[in-house]
C-alpha cells in the first residue's frame, strides 16, 4: 500500500472514530447535584431546585430538554432578594462533556453566559 493510500485511510479512520463518540446525557436528566461547597441542585423531569446551604436561598426553575445534551430553565421563584430580577429569566443549558458522575455545562442567554461542572451525588436533599 503507498504512502497516499496509508494517509487517506488514517484520515478517515480517525474522522470516523471522533465523529461516532457521542456523549450520554441521559444520566442527568434527573438527580441530586453539587457545583461547589454551598449549592445543592436537585432535579426531576420538570423543576430544577439549586438552594445554598449557607444562606438557605432557594432558586426555582421549570426544565425543558430540548436534546439529549440540551435544555432550558426558566426561573419561576427565587427567594433571594438580590436575585428576585431573575424571575422569568430563561437560560439555555448546553452539555458540553460527560464523565461517570459529572458533566461540564455552558448556561447562556442574550446577556449572561456562565461555564461550570456539576457531580451527581448519591446524597439525596430534601426540599
Amino acid at each position: 500500500m503507498s504512502i497516499k493510500y496509508f494517509s487517506i485511510a488514517f484520515f478517515w479512520l480517525f474522522t470516523v472514530n471522533s465523529v461516532s463518540q457521542v456523549k450520554d446525557c441521559s444520566k442527568f436528566r434527573t438527580g441530586t447535584f453539587k457545583n461547589n461547597d454551598n449549592t445543592v441542585i436537585v432535579r426531576n423531569d420538570s423543576l430544577q431546585v439549586e438552594v445554598d446551604t449557607k444562606t438557605n436561598h432557594k432558586y426555582k426553575a421549570a426544565v425543558k430538554w430540548l436534546s439529549d445534551c440540551q435544555y432550558t430553565l426558566t426561573f419561576v421563584e427565587i427567594t433571594d432578594p438580590s436575585f428576585s430580577q431573575m424571575t422569568g429569566i430563561k437560560l439555555t443549558v448546553d452539555i458540553l462533556d460527560v464523565s461517570e458522575n459529572s458533566y461540564r455545562y455552558r448556561a447562556y442567554n442574550d446577556s449572561l453566559e456562565v461555564r461550570s461542572e456539576l457531580t451527581k451525588t448519591k446524597n439525596s436533599y430534601k426540599l
